[in-house]
């Protein structure tokens, strides 16, 4: 969430601006770099223990789990990449444009970092709760998200074509964010699609469970007949 946020600051303004939590002590590149390094830490931390426990005796279904969490960690470090990666490095060659983006064209790329940021937050509230509802709805939103976004590149690519100046001069780098957000929105749905597939595998077990045969007890056995005539 908070790298997310911060990451889109530099391309919609050119105040230096401050970490969100340590204001004092941080710029926000500083604070990025930070949160990166202890997302890093933390899975690699995490990893080690998961790969410890597969080598040990699992019990039924263990095995299962220890994929889910390898998955969305893989999903989880490929979205730490995209903003570390491809994102930050497009703020410097911004700055060496020395143009903005056009009106039209900062209101999209805000739409569409927005978008993306409903899915992390909804990723985050998921993996707290295991809500498969909201597995779901990241589900359906990332078909959706996509399409937006390739509506904002056809009107992109519309300036273009219409020679708006300002968005010939910042086109390869508007190009670029679109393409590094749609890639959190994917790899977002496949964290979704991680917890999604292994509950329905959990409820199909459980729906192809044998149910153990009802002994009667005592209580349950009708009482024996008496002869009324004794």
């Amino acid at each position: 969430g908070r790298m997310h946020r911060a990451a889109m600051i530099p391309f919609i303004s050119d105040k230096p601006e401050r970490d969100e939590i340590y204001p004092k002590e941080l710029d926000l590149l500083q604070g990025i770099a930070m949160r990166s390094a202890k997302i890093d830490f933390l899975e690699e931390q995490i990893r080690r223990y998961v790969l410890k426990i597969s080598r040990q005796e699992l019990a039924t279904g263990q095995g299962r789990e220890i994929s889910k969490l390898l998955a969305m960690l893989d999903s989880m470090e490929r979205i730490a990449v995209v903003i570390t990666r491809q994102i930050l490095p497009l703020i410097e060659r911004k700055k060496q444009v020395q143009s903005d983006f056009s009106s039209q064209g900062k209101k999209e790329l805000l739409r569409y970092h927005k978008k993306v940021g409903k899915q992390l937050d909804r990723i985050k509230q998921m993996m707290a709760t295991m809500d498969l509802t909201l597995a779901h709805k990241v589900k359906k939103k990332k078909n959706r998200y996509a399409r937006f976004n390739s509506k904002m590149r056809r009107q992109h690519l519309k300036r273009m074509l219409d020679m708006q100046q300002k968005s010939v001069e910042t086109h390869p780098i508007h190009i670029e964010l679109m393409d590094a957000l749609n890639q959190i929105n994917i790899y977002s749905a496949e964290i979704a699609k991680t917890i999604l597939k292994n509950g329905h595998q959990d409820e199909d077990a459980s729906a192809n469970q044998t149910p153990e045969p009802v002994v009667p007890t005592e209580k349950d056995r009708p009482a024996p007949k008496t002869d009324s005539k004794a």
